[in-house]
């Protein structure tokens, strides 16, 4: 079975918060695996998890603050709360650009974006240090 991702479990966290027991214990099959969690459980978050890896975190924090306003007793089901990730999916571009927010870099874009900036702090420091050097030579 897939390990579920950190915004599926931390979804779970607010929605068991926001929905009491109602929430969780749909899931619940009563059995437990060897670390001691419940296997419906279990199985529950590998399959969200599943649908909604395309997701961003803000798209599903943003999609479980709609659900709310109509499911104020019970929670969504998963095809319900993927329609709420897929509103927010498509609202997203439209908001960045009536905002002129720029749209979150991916991961890979992120990692180079990482190693730019190592590579400048690489180059200041070696720049900083040449100059050090020269100036040492000038003044002596």
């Amino acid at each position: 079975m897939a390990e579920p991702g950190r915004n599926v479990r931390q979804l779970f966290q607010l929605f068991q918060a926001r929905y009491g027991d109602r929430f969780l214990s749909q899931f619940s099959s009563g059995q437990t695996d060897a670390d001691g969690a419940d296997t419906g459980i279990q199985q529950a978050l590998s399959e969200w998890g599943r649908w909604l890896l395309r997701f961003t975190e803000s798209e599903i924090v943003a999609a479980a603050d709609s659900s709310m306003e109509s499911h104020k007793r019970f929670p969504p089901t998963l095809p319900e709360f993927r329609d709420y990730c897929r509103a927010e999916a498509a609202r997203r571009p439209a908001v960045a650009q009536l905002t002129h927010e720029p749209e979150p870099p991916s991961a890979a874009n992120a990692r180079r974006l990482q190693r730019a900036r190592e590579k400048a702090a690489q180059h200041a420091a070696e720049t900083e240090r040449v100059r050090r050097e020269q100036e040492a030579r000038w003044t002596s």
